[in-house]
């Protein structure tokens, strides 16, 4: 039975390979769709629960240069600064609850080996920092010494465990857990660290000469917020802040909600998109199956007269098409990994919100239940032909000249 399956598939390539490039295309489409998907889910999740900062304080030359979504989700670098002294005003507003500085030195794009990576270096009070905590199993209050930093989970490393930047060697004390988002390629250690550091760069004297002494400076102060305050309250606050001369506020939930507009539209998008790609491929399929049914009554009927049964009949259609949606499958599953980690880092690439990719054991489960909703739709396309196996009578068709 399974030789006169190849055989015919054998005889009739231009049908069969319609049908694979329908599938083939069809599960490369999908199961990138469904990664894509996943991974934007995952992005605004995940951020969600490691922004710890109910606001965040910069200049307003940085809100200029960059978007509030992508300086809260994104760590992109800029060289924008405002007076140190500012936190110690934002402490007095009514409603906040702490704060803690942080100061952005050079992208590593002109220190290291990634000349495409946009990203910083970051200095941080670790005495007054709550954000980092949640990526790491170390006691950031202790704080790092003078030659130890942090990575993000992307960070590339020396062999030995060490950074080299701008030609000094920093010991590498841990990796934060992935976040999804840029910051994962961000270098982090103490801020009085990369404030030394960044005064040594000489390319970099002429933001010192318009924005003043590294040591007074900050790039953003994070605010956390009451939490006995109401929805008013934190209105009231956050006005207080935008008050502040020269300094605008980027507001987590705010920035939230809008990625999280934005991933509500790309997912109906994508869900869109992945019905109308069942139905073309269902309604495809159902005509194909059912036109090589109907031209191959002659082959059936001979099959009949030398004793085959209906059942006979129904596994070669049946087992022709699993083989034929099977391999098909496999060969969309592949192309769609392929597919998959060529473009999402240049689809997502300018997105305000954060993607993290899937497991491989989401993707393992995405594509069994791919391979199940092709199998699905190849059950229902087979409907038809089987039907008229069962009505068929050899000698009825005999009678009508359809062997030829």
């Amino acid at each position: 039975m399974f030789g006169l399956i190849l055989k015919h598939i054998g005889n009739h390539k231009a049908q069969v390979a319609s049908i694979v490039l329908l599938i083939t295309t069809g599960t490369l489409l999908m199961y990138a769709l469904a990664l894509y998907s996943i991974g934007a889910y995952q992005g605004v999740t995940l951020a969600e629960e490691r922004s710890g900062a109910d606001v965040m304080l910069v200049s307003e030359g940085a809100i200029s240069e960059v978007s509030d979504s992508a300086l809260l989700f994104t760590g992109v670098p800029y060289h924008e600064y405002i007076s140190a002294g500012i936190e110690g005003r934002a402490q007095k507003i009514s409603g906040v609850a702490r704060t803690s500085t942080q100061f952005f030195a050079e992208t590593l794009a002109m220190a290291c080996c990634t000349p495409d990576v946009q990203t910083r270096i970051v200095g941080v009070d670790f005495s007054s920092d709550w954000t980092l905590q949640s990526l790491t199993s170390l006691d950031l209050q202790k704080g790092l010494g003078e030659n130890e930093v942090l990575v993000g989970a992307r960070v590339a490393d020396n062999p030995d465990g060490t950074i080299t930047l701008h030609g000094s060697r920093y010991t590498i004390v841990d990796r934060l857990a992935s976040t999804g988002s840029d910051i994962d390629l961000c270098v982090i250690a103490d801020i009085e660290t990369v404030r030394d550091y960044a005064t040594e760069l000489d390319i970099y004297d002429h933001y010192w000469e318009e924005f003043g002494n590294p040591e007074e400076i900050v790039s953003a102060i994070l605010i956390d917020l009451d939490d006995g305050l109401s929805e008013e309250q934190k209105k009231v606050t956050i006005r207080l802040l935008d008050k502040i001369p020269n300094c605008r506020t980027v507001v987590r939930s705010e920035t939230m909600q809008a990625a999280e507009d934005s991933i509500k539209v790309f997912l109906e998008i994508m869900m869109l998109a992945t019905v109308a790609i069942t139905a073309v491929g269902l309604v495809q399929l159902i005509a194909r199956f059912s036109s090589m049914a109907w031209d191959r009554r002659s082959e059936f009927a001979i099959y009949r007269i030398l004793g085959a049964s209906r059942k006979h009949l129904a596994f070669l259609v049946c087992g022709e098409a699993v083989l034929i949606t099977g391999a098909s499958v496999a060969a969309g599953l592949v192309l769609g990994v392929v597919f998959y980690d060529v473009s999402s880092d240049w689809l997502f690439a300018g997105t305000s919100f954060p993607f993290v990719p899937p497991s491989i054991g989401l993707m393992l489960a995405v594509g069994a239940c791919v391979i199940v909703l092709w199998l699905l739709i190849t059950l229902a396309s087979i409907l038809a032909p089987l039907r008229q196996i069962n009505r068929s009578q050899a000698a009825l068709v005999m009678k009508q000249n359809d062997i030829v």
